[in-house]
């Protein structure tokens, strides 16, 4: 309720799922509610989603132009 609301930026920790199967409908019911509210979903690191509300933009290594600027960073 509170990324629906612009209030919260969520960091889900996604490493304790030992099921496959189970971790891709998750993250599919994820990315849906996102786009449903206009949130943005990231993966980083190798176990970490990040879904951030609406007008908060991550800016991905590849789209970024500062060279000394490496990762992602949140706007």
């Amino acid at each position: 309720k509170s990324v629906v609301e612009g209030k919260t930026i969520c960091m889900i920790n996604i490493g304790y799922c030992k099921e496959m199967e189970a971790l891709k409908k998750y993250v599919s019911n994820l990315k849906e509610v996102c786009q449903t509210f206009d949130a943005g979903i990231v993966a980083f690191q190798q176990n970490t989603i990040l879904i951030t509300p609406k007008g908060v933009d991550v800016l991905r290594e590849s789209q970024n132009t500062d060279d000394n600027n490496q990762g992602m960073s949140v706007q």
